[in-house]
């Protein structure tokens, strides 16, 4: 059956259709926009300089940098330091809204008491940035592969299923429906050995009971599901298209 889902259909599935693309776009702005804090970006740092075994130390200001970033509207300057510690004379650098410090100038450091590399100047951030960026770094990247694990789910089953149909047993349209954003239905399809199961699904319309809707199953596990009228519209053809040419065999 694999090798009968057109290639279009594939990467339409991969996608889950538009969530993918919207995946995609909003991972890429996230990216580009957090690059300058990905350069700095000092995880390690960010563990532990919070910890309360942190000890101080004086340094120098040997360098100060424009990193045409803004937070608030306010530039971030990069200002590398040096300093001295029990291991030995450590360079590092820090990050910090405005136009602070020199070249030259003497600055407090502090330091994680067992690992000195871990540091920064006193009240000043590890990263050249707004932590806000990589966190949505991060949520765009978890979202861009929920769908394609979704997607890729979807093309399992229909390279394994079997077509049926499924009406709508139930659903909770009873209650208010102001107070209801997501609604949940409850379909009954049967297999090709006579079984009769259940799958449900959250919805965001109304479907009066006993509508009927083309299903897709796995053969494998029943319980895997695809509600063809859910893919795209576009590709909504083609994998019944799949199905028709495949039982005329």
């Amino acid at each position: 059956m694999d090798s009968r889902i057109p290639i279009s259909t594939k990467m339409v599935l991969s996608l889950n259709g538009m969530y993918g693309v919207i995946a995609i776009v909003s991972f890429l702005a996230a990216f580009f926009t957090a690059f300058f804090t990905l350069q700095s970006f000092d995880i390690e740092t960010l563990i532990h300089i919070k910890d309360h075994n942190l000890e101080r130390s004086n340094g120098e200001i040997i360098n100060v940098l424009y990193t045409n970033t803004k937070i608030n509207g306010v530039p971030v300057y990069q200002y590398d330091y040096v300093f001295h510690s029990k291991i030995g004379d450590i360079n590092w650098t820090s990050f910090q809204g405005g136009d602070h410090y020199s070249e030259g100038d003497q600055v407090v450091i502090e330091y994680q008491k067992s690992k000195p590399h871990i540091n920064r100047i006193l009240g000043m951030s590890h990263s050249g940035g707004d932590l806000f960026l990589i966190v949505s770094l991060f949520v765009t990247a978890l979202f861009l592969f929920l769908n394609f694990w979704i997607g890729n789910n979807r093309i399992n089953i229909l390279s394994n299923g079997e077509i049926t149909r499924a009406i709508i047993k139930k659903d909770d349209y009873s209650l208010p429906q102001q107070q209801l954003l997501w609604k949940s239905m409850i379909l009954s399809y049967i297999t090709k050995n006579g079984y009769i199961l259940e799958t449900s699904r959250i919805i965001m319309y109304h479907s009066p009971q006993n509508t009927e809707y083309t299903l897709i199953y796995h053969k494998s596990n029943p319980k895997k599901t695809i509600i063809v009228e859910h893919l795209p519209w576009f590709i909504q053809k083609d994998v019944r298209g799949i199905y028709n040419r495949f039982t005329t065999l």
